[in-house]
């Protein structure tokens, strides 16, 4: 990967880390002075609420594929992006889902939702 000579990690995560403080701090903000539950619910993993870090993903995710673009780093071909990006999805899913439908009251439900994780990431990696 070439990115690291045309463009700094530095550079690229300061106003994403930036965005992800100010996110997280007026949301904690919001859930200290209990404002709305519809935007700062209290509830493990946000609730759903429109104030939180986990919006943020597709947006960074744009940001950091246009970033690497405009750094010349690109993938030859989309085919093989969405396609390995799809497998991974596929397997993850699949192994998750033999995870909570056979151990979800296991202690081996960890380490499968790991190895699902480390799966699709090993698999996504390669598009």
């Amino acid at each position: 990967m070439n990115a690291s000579n045309n463009l700094g990690i530095k550079n690229l995560i300061l106003i994403p880390a930036l965005i992800t403080l100010a996110v997280t701090l007026l949301r904690v903000t919001g859930e200290l002075l209990n404002w709305s539950p519809f935007l700062f619910n209290k509830a493990a993993g946000g609730g759903g609420a429109l104030i939180g870090i986990a919006w943020l993903v597709p947006i960074f995710g744009f940001y950091f594929a246009r970033q690497l673009l405009k750094a010349n780093d690109h993938p030859g071909g989309t085919g093989r992006v969405f396609g390995f990006s799809f497998l991974a999805l596929a397997v993850s899913a699949a192994l998750f889902a033999v995870g909570f439908r056979f151990l979800i009251t296991s202690m081996w439900l960890v380490p499968v939702v790991l190895i699902a994780t480390v799966a699709g990431i090993l698999i996504a990696r390669q598009g």
